[in-house]
């Protein structure tokens, strides 16, 4: 999930969103397959990702490949 230059408040959003649904879903594979204790990690792990989207509370980082 790459920030373009100029990223604004709706960018982020959707970026935070695809992660919580990310997330939802992992959870729903990790139950599915009985490794209850890999879900619980996961959701202690993304616990306020989970319950609510605040992009101001999120750590942005731009990652640049050396070159």
């Amino acid at each position: 999930m790459d920030l373009p230059e100029q990223c604004d408040h709706g960018c982020r959003r959707a970026q935070a969103a695809e992660v919580q649904n990310w997330c939802m879903g992992q959870l729903s594979k990790l139950t599915l397959q009985g490794r209850e204790n890999d879900a619980r990690a996961l959701t202690q792990e993304h616990l306020e990702t989970l319950i609510k989207i605040d992009i101001s509370t999120i750590m942005w980082m731009r990652i640049k490949e050396a070159s």
